[in-house]
């Protein structure tokens, strides 16, 4: 019997059902691999940098991603002027650099569909995870993988698969 896709939810389940599962653990022990986004919105940052007048350092929270691998970062300090800040000067709470971990969710997935995998490798892909709560990796074993830091939910899903651009509910 085909059962009947109807809603986004729906939709939602079916399409991650095809996803490839891969435990982090896995990924950790195969080493070489290397984050392709590092930071999506509302993700928590510090950052520390040199933005040709004076050296800014703190803490703060990204509320967008900008051109040329750059993020707006809303501070934490009295002022709370929006700042943009490159991506090599923002670092992950509890680490020496962003590229230090791999996402704290115990598990990472790869697209089974070519079509999804093409449009993965695409910049709006990449920024569209991001936006989403992924992190994006490239291991060669794997080509690209994504993970989350946040616990996952039906609503991160669905937030990705309508990103993703997809309309199998219709």
């Amino acid at each position: 019997m085909i059962k009947a896709i109807t809603t986004v939810t729906d939709a939602t389940q079916e399409w991650v059902a095809r996803f490839n599962e891969v435990p982090v653990s896995v990924i950790r022990r195969l080493g070489d691999y290397e984050e392709i986004v590092a930071f999506g919105v509302d993700d928590e940052v510090y950052y520390d940098c040199d933005n040709g007048e004076d050296i800014t350092a703190g803490h703060g929270v990204i509320t967008g991603i900008a051109p040329n691998d750059h993020f707006h970062v809303a501070p934490d300090n009295q002022d709370g002027k929006p700042l943009l800040i490159h991506k090599d000067d923002l670092f992950r709470p509890g680490t020496c650099s962003a590229a230090d971990d791999l996402p704290t969710w115990g598990y990472m997935w790869s697209f089974d569909n070519p079509a999804d995998r093409t449009w993965l490798e695409s910049k709006d892909g990449i920024n569209a995870m991001a936006e989403c709560g992924f992190r994006v990796f490239r291991q060669p074993d794997f080509s690209l993988i994504f993970g989350t830091d946040q616990a996952i939910s039906a609503q991160m899903w669905e937030k990705l698969y309508k990103a993703r651009g997809l309309q199998w509910h219709i």
